[in-house]
């Protein structure tokens, strides 16, 4: 079951890593054809909260740094044994392979620490997850 309030705001969060610039009501409304009221009231409520702020005057959204540094907190206290993550480094040194290290959730797969190979083609499994028992990758 989705909560569609909640897959908005990571929707919205999604948005602007890919933008990468100050967007306006109209213009994320019409992104996600979103009701201008609906669109609205998220970012009023986001910005009340300190999450999102009007960079370039009124009109133009982005987000603050208050993600950041939840996000920060978050991985500090995550629950991945150090000696795990070294391991996932060493395998990458020495393979020159992305490897993932993942934790079941429910019927899939969630990756917690990914380490990129360098390669030029490669696989890049940041984010995502993927079925059990299964080779097939879900956005």
């Amino acid at each position: 079951m989705l909560v569609r309030q909640v897959a908005n705001v990571l929707d919205l969060l999604e948005f602007f890593a890919a933008h990468g610039k100050p967007a306006s009501l109209a213009e994320i409304s019409q992104h996600f054809g979103w009701p201008r009221s609906s669109t609205f009231n998220l970012l009023s409520t986001l910005g009340a909260r300190g999450y999102l702020f009007e960079p370039e005057g009124r009109g133009r959204f982005y987000p603050t740094p208050r993600w950041l540094a939840i996000a920060h907190t978050i991985s500090a206290a995550e629950p991945i044994p150090d000696t795990l993550v070294r391991l996932a480094g060493d395998l990458n040194e020495r393979t020159d392979e992305t490897v993932c290290v993942g934790a079941a959730s429910g019927g899939s797969v969630v990756f917690l620490e990914v380490v990129q190979s360098k390669a030029r083609v490669r696989y890049v499994a940041e984010g995502i997850c993927c079925k059990l028992f299964s080779n097939e990758v879900m956005a």
